[in-house]
């Protein structure tokens, strides 16, 4: 048995479509971080008119504490297997075909859907170097042997770093082709039409400052991602102080990230904890 992990927050509109796509293979589990009454109640309508199984957070947990719950009732109905998928994961029958027949037909490995495969189908698959959690799975001997996402990331760099976890413990990640997997990622832009970069609010990108310099203090983290990431977090900076009208706020967010991670403080953002 294959359990499919959906986590949600805030959703504008409920997730029948993914719901429906994914119970025609999977025991589906809806893991709801929404913190908005009108977004949780959409959940739990959808996971009624499906007879899928609801876990509700209580707030907003975190996307790796969400996943955790979710493999936590994984193993409590004793399944072989685990898939993870966002709200505004775009999926269709095929690709959840392809991604359940890799994991029952393959040795123990992290399989993850190639985005934008629009109907091509492949039998073979291809290692890749990081992971998103969206459109991935694995048997869940996979995560007795690496363990589970680390909670106290909260959101950015949670499944890249589970991801070099299992590289560290020789467990391959492979990329499958199959039917249409697209994810939403709803951010905005700023600069000029040819050197464009995703912005974020505020309080993302404390999160994304604290994270990344985490990840740059372990060894298991590979250095070419260092490095690059080291040069899009400037050139970011760079772009929020020419092209943000709240520069102030967002920089001051990316500080405490930053002391935030130096001193060691993870978990989620406390409003009002000094720096």
């Amino acid at each position: 048995m294959i359990v499919a992990v959906i986590v949600t927050f805030n959703p504008a509109e409920a997730p029948d479509r993914l719901v429906e796509i994914l119970r025609g293979s999977c025991e589906v589990v809806l893991v709801d971080n929404s913190t908005e009454p009108r977004a949780a109640n959409l959940v739990r309508n959808a996971a009624q008119r499906h007879g899928s199984a609801r876990i509700t957070m209580g707030c907003n947990a975190g996307i790796a504490e969400a996943q955790n719950a979710g493999l936590r009732h994984a193993r409590q109905l004793g399944c072989d297997a685990v898939v993870f998928f966002d709200q505004d994961s775009l999926i269709d029958d095929e690709a959840v075909r392809g991604l359940v027949e890799a994991l029952e037909q393959n040795p123990p490995a992290v399989f993850s859907l190639e985005r934008g495969a629009h109907g091509v189908r492949s039998s073979t698959s291809r290692p890749i170097r990081e992971l998103m959690s969206s459109g991935s799975g694995c048997r869940l001997e996979v995560f007795d042997r690496v363990g589970d996402f680390e909670g106290d990331l909260f959101i950015d760099c949670v499944d890249f770093e589970w991801g070099w976890r299992c590289r560290a413990h020789r467990v391959p990640l492979l990329a499958i082709r199959a039917g249409e997997f697209q994810h939403r990622l709803g951010r905005a832009q700023i600069g000029l039409p040819f050197l464009r970069a995703h912005i974020d609010s505020p309080v993302r990108l404390y999160y994304q400052y604290r994270n990344i310099c985490v990840m740059l203090g372990r060894g298991y983290v590979p250095f070419a991602w260092k490095l690059a990431q080291t040069a899009r977090s400037l050139s970011k900076l760079l772009g929020m102080v020419i092209w943000t009208t709240d520069r102030r706020s967002r920089l001051s967010m990316v500080r405490r990230g930053l002391c935030d991670a130096l001193r060691g403080r993870l978990g989620p953002f406390r409003e009002g904890a000094g720096t």
